[in-house]
């Protein structure tokens, strides 16, 4: 089971200090960074793609993550001190230090199942911070908005970000959630994608084929 959110690095700039900054998130933010060689000693490279992420801890089926992982994306897991999930403030304050330590302004946001809905509340509350939204089989519930993301979407598209939905076709949330995002963001003249994995349902929370997705969130990262 998958048990606490997670958000995904931003870009780091040439400055040097990604080992420094590394270091910084390991403590700073009681966060681990997957990536590491086979000495255990952290890897980064010079040139961090964006994106941050919350949905929760990785496990070997996450096939989007490894193939972000894979071209050099890194993972960061903030502060969890609320077992519904990251307050606000935490994503703020989370946001605040990597930016301030050199990572992207405008991150990508990722999230499977129902922490889709966390990521689309902090992405409505900063349209100016986020660069496209990547969600697989999701539910737009939020305990951290006041109301439900799926009936406050106009911020997004009024920002320009763009959305993919990576859903099975038989996953229960797809006609009630992901049908009705897709309607409303379009007819605020939004861009949006929905992938349609025929005979797949819920589970597993990753593709089989992550090149769909990681294509996508390659186009859009800033």
């Amino acid at each position: 089971m998958k048990l606490a959110l997670l958000e995904r690095a931003l870009e780091v700039s040439r400055s040097g200090r990604a080992a420094a900054l590394a270091t910084n998130l390991k403590s700073g933010l009681q966060s681990f960074v997957e990536g590491t060689d086979i000495s255990g000693e952290l890897s980064i490279s010079a040139e961090v793609l964006a994106a941050i992420r919350t949905a929760f801890i990785e496990d070997r089926n996450a096939t989007v993550d490894q193939a972000l992982l894979a071209k050099g994306f890194h993972i960061v897991t903030p502060p969890l001190t609320a077992q519904a999930g990251m307050l606000q403030q935490q994503w703020d304050e989370t946001y605040k230090t990597l930016v301030d330590n050199g990572f992207s302004k405008k991150p990508v946001m990722e999230g499977t199942g129902a922490s889709a809905g966390e990521i689309y509340a902090w992405a409505i509350a900063n349209p100016e911070r986020v660069s496209c939204i990547y969600a697989r089989n999701p539910s737009l519930r939020s305990l951290m908005a006041k109301s439900p993301p799926i009936d406050n979407l106009a911020p997004l598209a009024k920002a320009g970000i763009p959305i993919l939905h990576d859903c099975g076709s038989l996953d229960p949330w797809l006609n009630d959630q992901t049908r009705v995002v897709e309607k409303r963001y379009k007819e605020l003249g939004g861009r949006i994608t929905v992938i349609i994995r025929d005979g797949e349902g819920h589970f597993p929370l990753s593709p089989k084929d992550p090149k769909l997705a990681v294509d996508f969130i390659l186009s859009h990262q800033r």
